[in-house]
C-alpha cells in the first residue's frame, strides 16, 4: 500500500508549530524589552504576565491565527529543506513581513479602545525578534532533519537503473532524499556489476536477480531510472508490472507512462525526479494518520489487558510448563522488514524444534504455513490412552486469543497494526513466490480479512493470499472497523483462536 503525499500543512506540521512558538516568544520578548521600566509595583502598567493585559492577550491570539492562515494559504514551507541559509533567512523575513502587515491591518480595523496601551516599539521588536527566533528554530529543525536523511529512514528504497544512468541516479537520489528513505543500494539491469560501488552505494544485483533480491530483502519502494528507449518498449513496462504485482511501490521516471489495470497511479516528484508512482492502493495522509492513531489507542488498551492477563495467567503458564511466560519469534513485516513478535507462551519449551516431526500433520499441504489440529506441543495438552486429545491451559489461551495480547506492544511500537495481514515466519517467507510478496505491502495485523473469513476452514495458502490482497486493494477505515467488530464477535462466541 502506498500513502499518497500529505497536504502541505500535514507534511510541514513541525515547522508550523515552530513558527507559532517563535511568534509567541517574539511577542513576549518585545513586551518585556519595551515595558521593562514600567514593570514596577507602583506602575499602573505593572503586570509580569503579558497574557493578563487585554490588548496583548488579544494580539497573541490574533498573531497566532494570522500565522496559521498564512501557513495554510501561502505555502511558506515549500522546498524548505532545499533552501540555503540566506534563502531561509529571506523566506523567514518574507513570512514575518506578511504576518505583521496583516496584524497591523487587523489592529487598525478593530479600533480597540485599549490600543493606547499598545506600543509601536512592541510591534517593531516583535517583527525583528520573530525573524531571528524563527530563523534559528527553522535552521535547527532543518539540521536535525538532514541528519535523519543521512541515517536509516523508516522506508527502504532500491534504485534500479541501466549502467549508463545508475551513477547519475544515485547522486540525484542522495542529494534529494527529502522523503527520508533508507537507500539500500542499486541494481543494474543491463550488466552484472554486483558487489561494486558507485558513488558510495553498493550494486546489489543484476537484471536477472533483482526480483529475487526484492523478494528476500526489506524493500518498500523501487525507483526505476531507464533511458527513453526502455520507457517506450516492453522492457520498462515489464519491470513496472512485475514490481507492482509483488506489492512494491514503483516510482517510474516520467518519460512515457503506462496504465496498469487494478493498480492505482500518481504523478509526483520523488528524490529529484518527476515520476509516475504505481501501487496496489493509494490512501490519503489523513487516513494514514487516523489509522495510526487508532492503533495507538487500541495498543494502549490492549497492553492494559495484557498486563492483567500476565498477572492472571503468568503463574499458571509457569507452573504448567516452567520457563519464560512470554514467547518471542522473528517475523517478517511490511516490505520484508523483520521484527520480533511477542505472545504469551502457549506451547512447551522446544516446540519449534519439534515442529519438523509434525510436518506430516500440517493442514497446509503446500507447507507455506503451519497449522494442525490436536497439537501435542500445547501446554497442558496430552493424548489419552484411547487416542482422545485432552486440551490444557495452552489451548484455553489460544482458543480465546489471550496468547495474542502481548502483540499490542508490537502495535504500539509500529511494527504491527490492529488490522492487517498475518506476519509470516522467516521459514515461511523464504518459500514465497513473487506474487506472494504482495501480502507484505502493508503492516501485519493482529487480526485481518483472513482471520474473520473462516480461518479454521482455509487450508489453501493461495486463498489466504487472495483474501489479503482483497483487503489491501479495498482498504478503508470502515473496513477496518468491520473486521475489528467481527473479530470481537468471533472471540466472544469462542469460534476459534484468532
Amino acid at each position: 500500500m502506498y500513502r499518497k503525499s500529505a497536504k502541505g500543512w500535514i507534511k510541514h506540521f513541525d515547522f508550523i508549530i515552530l513558527d507559532a512558538v517563535a511568534l509567541q516568544l517574539a511577542l513576549l520578548l518585545a513586551y518585556y524589552v519595551r515595558h521593562w521600566d514600567l514593570l514596577e509595583p507602583e506602575s499602573h502598567f505593572y503586570n509580569l504576565n503579558m497574557y493578563e493585559v487585554p490588548i496583548y492577550r488579544q494580539s497573541a491570539v490574533l498573531l497566532l491565527l494570522i500565522d496559521l492562515a498564512l501557513a495554510a494559504l501561502s505555502r511558506p514551507y515549500t522546498n524548505i529543506l532545499r533552501r540555503t541559509k540566506w534563502g531561509e533567512f529571506w523566506a523567514m523575513t518574507r513570512h514575518a513581513s506578511y504576518t505583521m502587515l496583516l496584524f497591523a491591518l487587523a489592529l487598525y480595523v478593530q479600533k480597540n479602545p485599549l490600543e493606547t496601551y499598545y506600543s509601536r516599539w512592541v510591534y517593531l521588536l516583535t517583527y525583528l525578534f520573530f525573524i531571528v527566533i524563527g530563523f534559528g528554530l527553522r535552521s535547527f529543525q532543518k539540521r536535525h532533519l538532514h541528519q535523519r536523511m543521512s541515517l536509516s529512514g523508516s522506508r527502504s528504497l532500491l534504485i534500479v537503473a541501466t549502467e549508463s544512468l545508475v551513477e547519475s541516479a544515485v547522486r540525484t537520489v542522495k542529494c534529494n532524499n527529502f522523503a527520508f528513505t533508507r537507500i539500500l543500494g542499486a541494481c543494474v539491469v543491463d550488466r552484472d556489476l554486483t558487489g561494486q560501488e558507485i558513488s558510495g552505494v553498493k550494486i546489489l544485483a543484476g537484471g536477472g536477480d533483482v526480483f529475487d533480491y526484492v523478494l528476500r530483502e526489506w524493500v518498500d519502494e523501487v525507483l526505476l531510472v531507464f533511458p527513453k528507449d526502455y520507457e517506450l518498449n516492453e522492457t520498462g513496462r515489464w519491470y513496472v508490472k512485475k514490481f507492482a504485482d509483488m506489492g512494491v511501490v514503483v516510482h517510474q521516471t516520467l518519460m512515457d507512462g503506462m496504465e496498469l489495470p487494478g493498480r492505482e497511479q500518481l504523478f509526483e516528484h520523488f528524490c529529484g525526479y518527476s515520476v509516475l508512482t504505481t501501487s496496489m492502493k493509494t490512501v490519503s495522509g489523513a487516513s494514514v494518520v487516523i489509522k495510526r492513531l487508532l492503533d495507538i489507542i487500541g495498543g494502549l488498551i490492549g497492553c492494559l489487558f495484557a498486563l492483567l492477563f500476565t498477572c492472571i495467567f503468568g503463574p499458571i503458564i509457569y507452573l504448567s510448563s516452567p520457563g519464560p511466560i512470554f514467547f518471542s519469534q522473528v517475523r517478517v513485516g511490511k516490505g520484508g522488514k523483520k521484527f520480533r513478535i511477542y505472545k504469551f507462551r502457549s506451547m512447551v519449551l522446544g516446540a519449534e524444534k519439534a515442529r519438523s516431526e509434525l510436518l506430516d500433520q500440517n493442514r497446509f499441504d503446500d507447507g507455506m504455513m503451519f497449522k494442525m489440529e490436536e497439537d501435542p506441543r500445547v501446554i497442558g495438552s496430552r493424548i489419552l490412552p484411547d487416542g482422545t486429545y485432552r486440551k490444557g491451559v495452552g489451548n484455553f489461551l489460544r482458543d480465546h486469543s489471550i496468547d495474542e495480547f502481548p502483540q499490542f506492544f508490537n502495535v504500539l511500537k509500529g511494527d504491527m497494526s490492529l488490522v492487517g495481514t498475518r506476519p509470516p515466519t522467516v521459514d515461511e517467507w523464504e518459500k514465497y513466490q513473487l506474487h506472494h510478496r504482495a501480502r507484505l505491502s502493508i503492516k501485519p495485523g493482529i487480526t485481518g480479512m483472513w482471520q474473520v473469513s473462516g480461518r479454521s476452514n482455509i487450508t489453501d495458502f493461495e486463498e489466504v493470499v487472495r483474501l489479503d490482497t482483497e483487503y489491501i486493494n479495498n482498504w478503508t477505515l470502515g473496513l477496518d472497523f468491520r473486521i475489528l467488530l467481527r473479530t470481537v464477535r468471533i472471540v466472544l462466541s469462542r469460534e476459534g483462536s484468532m
